[in-house]
């Protein structure tokens, strides 16, 4: 059909996290589960507006939201030279190695946006 598949949309944002991880709060997302942090995903979806189709290239763009101290969710803007082609959303919650939901590290709290921040 020369389109993407639907599901590579999903890894498209997996990626887009893991990279967010690096760049916003300067460890990797590999380091955070070395320190026994995990974030499951809750909750996943993905409005299609129009299909990629090879060889086209994305861009994503990505904005995290802190909705309490143990839930983190991600906004995906997935668009091809400038024209939407999906948003995404995915919500997570942090637990560590134990199955135990915890708290949201600090470095990661305080490195998203003061907008994001919940109000207190």
């Amino acid at each position: 059909m020369g389109i993407v598949y639907y599901a590579n949309y999903f890894v498209w944002m997996e990626i887009a996290r893991t990279e967010w991880f690096n760049s916003v709060c300067g460890r990797s997302y590999e380091e955070i589960e070395k320190a026994g942090l995990f974030l499951p995903v809750l909750e996943a979806r993905c409005q299609y507006k129009s299909p990629v189709k090879y060889p086209e290239e994305v861009k994503i763009t990505l904005t995290a939201r802190i909705i309490s101290k143990i839930y983190i969710e991600f906004y995906y803007d997935i668009s091809v030279e400038g024209k939407a082609r999906a948003i995404g959303f995915t919500k997570h919650i942090f637990m560590n190695k134990s199955g135990r939901v915890c708290k949201i590290p600090k470095d990661i709290y305080y490195s998203i946006d003061a907008e994001t921040m919940p109000k207190q």
